[in-house]
C-alpha cells in the first residue's frame, strides 16, 4: 500500500502526515515499526531495503519516504517505480513531498493513481476565512470582522504563520471581549521584526545581558509592549509544547502547528529547561499578562 501527500500548503499536508503517522504508532504500541527515508539523499538499494523489510512483532511496518520525488534521483524514482508492484503487503508507504513536483515524472503519475493520494493546495479566501475563524473558536476566542480581515491580509495564506499569530492574539485575548482591529495593529506586524526572536532567543539562553539590550531596543524603536509579551509567551509555550512531545516520544515526526523550522531550532532550547521551569515561566508570563491588563503594573516596566 503506498500513499502520495504533497502540495503548497505544507501546514495542512505535514498534519495529515503527523495524524497518519501518530494513529499507527498508537494502533502498533509504538514506533519501533516506522522507519523515515530522506528521499532526496537515500540510494535506492536502501529504499528499496526499507520497504521490502518485514515488521517485528506488528501486522503492518510504516515507512516515511520524504521528497523522493521532487529531490531525489532518477537512479532511486526508477527503482521505486520498479518495485512498486512487488511491495510487501506488511508494508505501508507514504511519500511525502514539501518541494514543487515535476507531474510529468512517471513515478509521481503512479502514485497519484492511488486513491489514497492527496494534495493540499492553497486555501482559497473564503475558505481560508473559514479556517482561520475555526481556530479561534477552539481557542474560545472571537474576534470582529475588520480585525479578521486585517490579520488574514497581513499574514495570506501562510497557515504556518497564521497559526503562529492565532496564538499570539489567543494568549493576548481577554475572554470577554472581542479582539478588535486596534488589537491587529497594534500586535500584528507585517513583517516580523528579526530581532524579536533574536530577543526570545536570548531569553531562552538565560542571557540577560543581550536580552535586556535587545528589549530596550525594540521599546526604543516603537515596539507595543503587549506585543512583545505575546511573542514571549508564544514563545515558551512553543518550548513547552516541544517539550512534551519529545518526552512522550523523541522521534517526533511532526507538531501540527509549529513549523519544521521552529521545531528544530527549539528542539535545542528545550534541552536547557526542565518541564517544571517552563511550566514556571509561562505561568509567570501570564500573570505578568493579567498584571498588565488589569493596570496593576506599567506595561513598559
Amino acid at each position: 500500500m503506498h500513499i502520495l501527500i504533497h502540495g503548497e500548503d505544507t501546514f495542512r499536508s505535514r498534519a495529515k502526515l503527523h495524524a497518519i503517522s501518530q494513529k499507527y504508532i498508537d494502533a502498533n504500541l509504538g514506533d519501533t515499526n516506522l522507519a523515515q527515508v530522506d528521499g532526496a539523499k537515500a540510494k535506492s538499494d536502501e529504499i528499496i531495503r526499507q520497504l521490502w523489510a518485514m515488521p517485528f512483532l506488528a501486522p503492518k511496518r510504516l515507512i516515511i519516504i520524504h521528497n523522493l520525488i521532487s529531490q531525489g534521483s532518477k537512479d532511486a524514482q526508477s527503482a521505486v517505480q520498479d518495485f512498486l508492484p512487488k511491495m510487501p503487503a506488511t508494508s505501508i508507504a507514504i511519500f511525502y513531498e514539501t518541494e514543487k513536483i515535476d507531474k510529468r515524472l512517471t513515478l509521481f503519475k503512479t502514485l497519484n493513481q492511488s486513491k489514497f493520494a492527496e494534495e493540499f493546495t492553497v486555501l482559497d479566501p473564503y475558505k481560508l476565512r473559514q479556517w482561520a475563524s475555526s481556530q479561534f473558536q477552539k481557542n474560545s476566542v472571537t474576534i470582529e470582522p475588520s480585525a479578521l480581515e486585517f490579520l488574514l491580509k497581513t499574514t495570506g495564506p501562510d497557515l504556518w504563520r497564521l497559526t503562529n499569530e492565532i496564538a499570539k492574539l489567543s494568549a493576548f485575548s481577554k475572554s470577554s471581549q472581542a479582539l478588535t482591529l486596534d488589537d491587529m495593529k497594534n500586535l500584528i506586524h507585517s513583517e516580523p521584526s528579526g530581532d524579536v526572536f533574536q530577543l526570545i532567543d536570548a531569553l531562552a539562553r538565560r542571557d540577560l545581558k543581550t536580552a535586556t539590550t535587545q528589549l530596550k531596543g525594540r521599546l526604543a524603536s516603537g515596539d507595543n509592549p503587549i506585543y512583545l509579551l505575546t511573542m514571549f509567551i508564544y514563545g515558551f509555550r512553543t518550548l513547552l509544547i516541544i517539550k512534551d512531545a519529545l518526552d512522550a516520544n523523541p522521534k517526533t515526526i511532526a507538531i501540527t502547528g509549529i513549523h519544521p523550522m521552529v521545531f528544530k531550532k527549539s528542539q535545542a532550547q528545550t534541552k536547557s529547561f526542565s518541564r517544571e521551569k517552563l511550566e514556571d515561566v509561562y505561568k509567570k508570563l501570564q500573570e505578568l499578562d493579567y498584571d498588565i491588563k488589569t493596570g496593576i503594573i506599567n506595561s513598559e516596566v
